[in-house]
């Protein structure tokens, strides 16, 4: 909250990350989108700035809370400070009491067990993350950072079909606050074709390739010139042997960036597994010139000769070898 009448008992409380919500909240004030975009540069900082700035935070932070112990929203700010700094368990400890008070509001304590996830996620105790983030969704339903967290910890102990399941669940959700805007102030909102681009890759290391295809053909939509993008797609083709459109890729692929003597020398393979040798024979003399000491550019361009019966030339490039 940061635009709001300068009388009527509102103002900002805290040590640091200051907040109006609470004397909001006492006179009644109600919360409204403002439409205006506040560029925050808080933390463009240099590295020696950044140690500097967190000392003194953790200072004032130990302050406070020395003063006032059982403040809910002190206790979770020191331990937002403890997590970036790399304290982990200090971290754990000060977001646990801050659960315990009580005193937050609903979306506050849902972005305080997200944080709380990401730090047991980080000291590997994966079930607790994965128990907070379910508390944080009972709390908020429609967000991201729970079922993001949720992905991750089941992406890293190799559970595919459940990681698959959340991530989702993750893109319905950001599309959901992407259009209706965040339940929860500190909420992530990632690109949607990132997110697919990320579940079309998993269905690949699960072998499901139609459903990997999908959400690569959904994201070569938004992002038609993406060369990433376009050569998972060429090689799914390539996977289930559908040669033509894998051509089609890889033909994208060659007039994006011509110079990547990998996407050339691939094509060529595609192109001589159906049998198009003339046009094989262009792309392998192209690598050729690019690469003239490479013997297997020779060998493959002397087979294609071969093919189309000119074993003159194909003569030729064996004895320059």
């Amino acid at each position: 909250h940061r635009i709001f009448t300068n009388h009527r008992g509102i103002y900002f409380t805290g040590a640091i990350h200051e907040q109006v919500s609470y004397s909001a909240a006492r006179v009644g004030a109600q919360e409204r989108e403002s439409g205006v975009v506040l560029e925050h540069l808080g933390y463009d900082l240099n590295e020696e700035e950044q140690r500097q700035k967190n000392r003194r935070n953790q200072q004032i932070l130990q302050e406070a809370v020395k003063k006032e112990p059982h403040n809910a929203y002190l206790r979770y700010t020191l331990g937002q400070h403890y997590a970036i700094t790399g304290e982990l368990e200090k971290a754990r400890e000060e977001f646990l009491i801050a659960y315990q008070l009580g005193h937050l509001t609903k979306a506050l304590k849902a972005s305080l067990l997200n944080t709380l996830g990401e730090v047991y996620f980080k000291l590997g105790e994966m079930d607790n993350a994965r128990r907070v983030s379910r508390q944080s969704i009972q709390l908020i339903p429609q967000q991201v950072g729970a079922y993001y967290l949720l992905y991750r910890v089941a992406e890293k102990q190799g559970e595919l079909t459940e990681a698959a399941g959340w991530l989702e669940k993750l893109i319905a959700n950001n599309r959901l606050v992407n259009q209706q805007g965040k339940k929860i102030a500190a909420d992530v909102v990632i690109d949607n074709a990132k997110l697919q681009f990320t579940l079309g890759m998993l269905y690949k290391r699960m072998n499901h390739y139609s459903k990997a295809r999908e959400c690569l053909l959904n994201v070569a939509k938004q992002l038609p010139n993406d060369e990433k993008v376009l050569g998972q797609l060429a090689d799914l083709y390539l996977n289930e042997n559908n040669l033509s459109e894998a051509e089609n890729y890889l033909f994208r692929l060659f007039n994006l960036n011509p110079g990547n003597t990998r996407y050339v020398d691939t094509l060529g393979r595609v192109l001589i597994m159906q049998q198009k040798f003339n046009e094989a024979i262009g792309f392998y003399e192209v690598l050729l010139k690019v690469n003239p000491q490479n013997s297997d550019y020779r060998k493959r361009l002397a087979g294609l000769y071969g093919k189309i019966g000119n074993v003159e030339k194909a003569r030729q490039l064996l004895l320059s070898i």
